[in-house]
């Protein structure tokens, strides 16, 4: 419905309604590109790797970590945008920007994403840490089960950001 195109495997689609597969690609206009990950699939395209694309952003390969079902730990997007904690819906709608920041974060998680380059993905130019500060703070009162000890989003002072897509604990060992 998007009046610029919303694009599944590079066909537009036009008033019709169609079946998405695992891996599909999914353009909305210019802005938005995601790859469809069925988040109950157990097929073999989850084992492998995946292939996101965020805006103004060359393809990143991403590992993997599903679990073997459905729930699935930790913070996900959905194919609609809608936030996942846990196998549940997060209830509070993101911002565009914090949207933005969370797709970036999540093609790369795991990796710290200094803030010059995670502001330029998110707004197109680089601000100030204060900027980011704020905008993680408020990603984070949305989708952490408690923002004052946070286990997904997690900064480096001076250095930029991480997304523990399963939390920080899971990933590190602790």
């Amino acid at each position: 419905m998007s009046s610029n195109g919303t694009y599944v495997s590079n066909q537009l689609l036009s008033n019709r309604v169609i079946q998405l597969h695992q891996g599909d690609s999914i353009r909305i206009g210019r802005t938005f590109h995601y790859t469809f990950w069925d988040l109950g699939s157990t097929e073999d395209a989850m084992a492998g790797s995946i292939n996101m694309r965020t805006n103004d952003s060359a393809p990143v390969e991403q590992p993997s970590h599903q679990p073997d079902a459905a729930p699935r730990d930790g913070i996900w997007l959905g194919p609609s945008g809608a936030v996942y904690r846990d196998g549940v819906i997060v209830a509070e709608s993101l911002s565009p920007t914090e949207h933005q920041l969370l797709t970036f974060l999540s093609a790369r998680p795991g990796q710290l994403c200094d803030y010059a380059t995670v502001s330029k993905a998110v707004w197109g130019d680089i601000r100030g840490s204060s900027s980011m500060h704020e905008l993680v703070f408020r990603l984070r009162r949305k989708i952490e089960i408690d923002p004052s000890a946070p286990r997904y989003l997690i900064m480096r002072p001076k250095l930029g950001v991480i997304f523990f897509q399963r939390g920080e604990q899971i990933m590190l060992g602790r």
